[in-house]
């Protein structure tokens, strides 16, 4: 008995020793304008992860001219509003007495109060102190270079949406984690006893859930991206405990005859926002989502090949895969200059493995008089008796043969390169029906009646889209 009530007391300890208590601060406007980096809103999934792993979460409001000492870990994410001298003072001698900090900044620009302050000038009236400044500048990048180091242990793909750029001005104190091709984007510095992280992207951790109706994107939570690795591996970081292995569930994750395929190993942009395409097509077709490179197993099991704009290079064995597997159809989606990221790398490709000269414009179709709630970015289009919401589009075409499966209407025009008036092609087809160019988000969850994002004047059109998408598919497959 006594050596049970032993084991029952070590137990407790070791528990509580693990236990770290961490302070997400949510008083520097997070939650303003079409951002909510706070742990009620788009961090809520960050928090909950955090507390599953032992970490204990600060959850009523607390100001940071108070008392920090009760506090191991301080998250401050992207603030709008400045520290005070009395606030600034505080933060470093937290940090100074062996507190541990982790700072989450955003791109240049990023007032959402109209304060004149942005995250980046907010930090860099006191990052200095930590070796640091951070950019003013503007960025997305998929497949960031990733320094070998504990914060990185078992991440492959991380990815930033609009984010910034970091500068080390003292390297005795900072040094680089990870670098964009841009520069660098996240480090790790030492003050006094304590730690900091910095990285340059706010988006990373969010999970979508703003509050008051406000329209995020569900990045942490990313089958594509290991976010949730990462935010895990910061916090063993700075709290000196061990390695945390995230296990990601892939859905659709069993290859069977006859699938539908999506890759999502390549760094695929707007590829993981395909569960709700995956879960209604997967009533006419198996579907499979590949987490992996491609090989003559998944190649030999697959019909129809969806390849999201890649932002990280398929090998040559890939490509030669895909020049040998002819029955296997294949659809390129890619979206407007305006969301796009690595559209040259995209033609590039479609031509090695077709051989064929068909290619994603840089430029966004617009179409005022189809717009859908008065925004020109987003519009009907029609076919035949299918009509289907484009949004983010850019219009496709090419010197080689093909056939336009889908057109804007001709009132619609294009900015970019080129610049068009009239109908633009939306969706191509090559004249021997293998390739397929989609030039916007088709297969996003937006596209479908149980989207959260949008009013329901909105979702009044959709189930058209909905049709549209299964129509398409079996046009595709050769079924109509």
């Amino acid at each position: 008995m006594l050596f049970k009530f032993f084991i029952l007391i070590m137990f407790i300890f070791n528990i509580a020793s693990f236990s770290q208590t961490v302070l997400f601060d949510n008083t520097h406007d997070q939650n303003v304008g079409n951002s909510d980096w706070t742990i009620s809103g788009g961090y809520s999934d960050f928090a909950d992860l955090l507390e599953k792993n032992g970490y204990k979460i600060i959850k009523e409001k607390t100001y940071l001219w108070d008392n920090l000492s009760k506090i191991d870990i301080l998250v401050i994410p992207e603030p709008n509003k400045p520290f005070n001298k009395s606030e600034i003072i505080n933060i470093l001698k937290f940090v100074k007495n062996g507190g541990n900090l982790f700072l989450i900044a955003n791109h240049g620009g990023a007032d959402r109060n109209g304060n004149s302050y942005d995250s980046v000038k907010v930090f860099n009236e006191f990052v200095y102190h930590f070796g640091i400044t951070i950019n003013s500048n503007h960025f997305s990048e998929i497949g960031l270079k990733i320094l070998n180091s504990k914060i990185n242990h078992k991440v492959k793909t991380i990815a930033a949406f609009a984010g910034s750029t970091i500068n080390i001005i003292d390297s005795d104190l900072s040094t680089p984690i990870i670098y964009s091709e841009n520069g660098i984007f996240g480090t790790e510095s030492h003050y006094g006893k304590g730690k900091v992280i910095t990285i340059g992207d706010s988006a990373i951790f969010d999970d979508g859930t703003g509050t008051d109706g406000k329209h995020l994107h569900n990045v942490f939570n990313s089958i594509t991206y290991d976010h949730q690795q990462f935010a895990l591996n910061i916090f063993t970081y700075l709290s000196n405990k061990d390695f945390i292995f995230f296990n990601k569930e892939i859905p659709f994750n069993e290859l069977k005859e006859n699938s539908i395929t999506i890759d999502i190993f390549h760094g695929n942009n707007g590829a993981d926002n395909t569960e709700q395409f995956m879960t209604d097509i997967s009533e006419l077709k198996n579907v499979y989502y590949s987490s992996t490179p491609l090989n003559d197993k998944i190649l030999k099991k697959t019909d129809i090949l969806i390849i999201h704009e890649p932002n990280i290079p398929f090998t040559q064995k890939e490509i030669y895969l895909l020049k040998k597997y002819k029955d296997v159809k294949i659809i390129f989606l890619a979206s407007s200059s305006f969301n796009a990221l690595n559209l040259d790398y995209t033609n590039e490709l479609i031509k090695r493995i077709s051989g064929k000269d068909l290619y994603f414009h840089k430029n966004q179709v617009l179409d005022s008089k189809m717009s859908v709630e008065g925004k020109p970015w987003t519009f009907i289009s029609e076919e035949k008796i299918y009509k289907t919401i484009v949004f983010s589009a850019c219009s496709v075409g090419g010197s080689e043969k093909h056939s336009a499966l889908l057109k804007s209407s001709t009132n619609s025009y294009t900015d970019g390169e080129p610049a068009l008036k009239g109908s633009s092609s939306l969706i191509i087809r090559s004249d021997d029906l293998r390739i397929t160019l989609i030039g916007f988000s088709l297969f996003s969850n937006y596209n479908f009646s149980k989207s959260i994002f949008y009013s329901d004047n909105y979702k009044k059109v959709l189930h058209n889209t909905e049709n549209y998408i299964k129509y398409l598919i079996k046009k595709i497959d050769g079924d109509v």
